[in-house]
């Protein structure tokens, strides 16, 4: 652990890991993003990701919600009497279908009368997005993702990313970094040098393409994760103590705790 070199950030602090700030994050809500980190939520891809998915799961009003988890592969209907089978009145027996394409994972609604939301937005035919918050019926569904890939530097670049670890306010060796990778043709030197030189809009186009190659490795589901000046700066997880060890590979400022509906209350 580099604990000692890593300014604490000062935010509304619900635990403190030594190395970063941990904050509460209500998992039914939708994220608010920065309107500079709209491409840093990456589609939700298939095969580098793999995906649990939790289900909401509250009947009546006065009674606590329930929290299922459910490792999901490939695709499949979602409904009563689905490929995911959810026991909800106010779905159809095939309410809507997931398929795995190889720009993300897509939601299509089977022509249903109550419909299908991703973010309290109604659709018919979607992209999910980490973070996304998909809505059937009376049941709030989110996606998390264990990332075995990640980014893979030369030798030369060890130092730096040593050195960005240590120092994360420090631009001087993320801009060294962008200049290595620049001339070895990588396109994540130049992710690092537009966002923090404030070039947003070919950044957004940068992670469109590779944020989900230059996310990870996660050894433990992440539900969403966003890029600050070339490198991911925020993870919200379930578990901040298992998140622990992303702080070896990520100059982390926050990990975020999810938290299902039915922890809060």
């Amino acid at each position: 652990m580099r604990a000692a070199s890593r300014r604490q950030r000062e935010v509304a602090t619900v635990t403190m890991l030594p190395s970063c700030a941990v904050t509460s994050f209500i998992a039914h809500q939708p994220i608010e993003r920065d309107p500079r980190d709209r491409a840093a939520a990456p589609v939700i891809a298939s095969p580098l990701v793999t995906t649990t998915l939790t289900i909401q799961h509250r009947k009546l009003a006065s009674q606590p919600s329930r929290i299922e988890r459910i490792a999901f592969a490939g695709g499949g209907t979602i409904g009563r009497d689905g490929d995911i089978r959810i026991d909800d009145a106010f779905l159809g027996a095939h309410h809507a279908e997931l398929v795995p394409e190889p720009g993300g994972l897509r939601i299509r609604d089977l022509d249903t009368t109550n419909g299908t939301f991703v973010n309290a937005r109604r659709v018919r035919d979607d992209v999910l997005r980490a973070g996304d918050i998909l809505m059937l019926g009376q049941e709030r569904l989110w996606f998390s993702h264990t990332l075995a890939t990640g980014p893979r530097f030369p030798d030369r670049a060890v130092p730096l990313l040593r050195a960005i670890l240590d120092a994360p306010d420090d631009d001087t060796p993320r801009l060294v970094l962008a200049d290595l990778l620049g001339e070895l043709g990588d396109p994540r030197g130049e992710l690092i040098t537009c966002q923090i030189t404030g070039a947003h809009e070919r950044a957004d186009e940068l992670l469109a393409a590779h944020a989900t190659l230059w996310a990870g490795p996660f050894t433990l589901p992440v539900h969403h994760w966003t890029f600050r000046r070339g490198f991911i700066d925020t993870i919200y997880v379930d578990d901040p103590e298992a998140a622990e060890p992303l702080l070896d590979d990520h100059p982390l400022a926050q990990l975020r705790l999810v938290h299902a509906l039915a922890d809060s209350v």
